[in-house]
């Protein structure tokens, strides 16, 4: 089991910009989704 005094910064922080590149990630495929509406 790991512990949060075992997690190296380097890992916390490699994992912090994952999670925010995620968010900016699915927030510009939902501008492109309400952009640009598929034409059916």
């Amino acid at each position: 089991m790991f512990e949060k005094s075992n997690i190296p910064k380097k890992l916390a922080k490699s994992l912090s910009q994952l999670g925010i590149f995620l968010h900016i990630l699915s927030c510009a495929f939902g501008i492109m989704f309400f952009s640009f509406p598929v034409n059916s």
